[in-house]
């Protein structure tokens, strides 16, 4: 048979941000690299998203940074 290994890489991101949520935070930055074609970025930013149209008042933004290795 076939065996596949996979991560859940929305469901980091929607506990985290519940988490905030619950704590009473009322503006909230996801903070990645730049998106690009990476697709757990992708996945993470659109858990956020759709975590945060369930808390309506809460502001929501997102930001890209390129990090640097040295």
């Amino acid at each position: 048979g076939l065996v596949m290994v996979g991560l859940d890489t929305p469901r980091p991101a929607t506990t985290a941000t519940e988490h905030l949520v619950e704590k009473g935070f009322e503006a909230i930055l996801f903070l990645s690299e730049p998106l690009g074609s990476v697709n757990t970025r992708r996945e993470r930013l659109s858990a956020f998203r759709a975590t945060l149209a369930r808390h309506h008042g809460v502001v929501a933004e997102n930001a890209e940074v390129q990090l640097n290795d040295g």
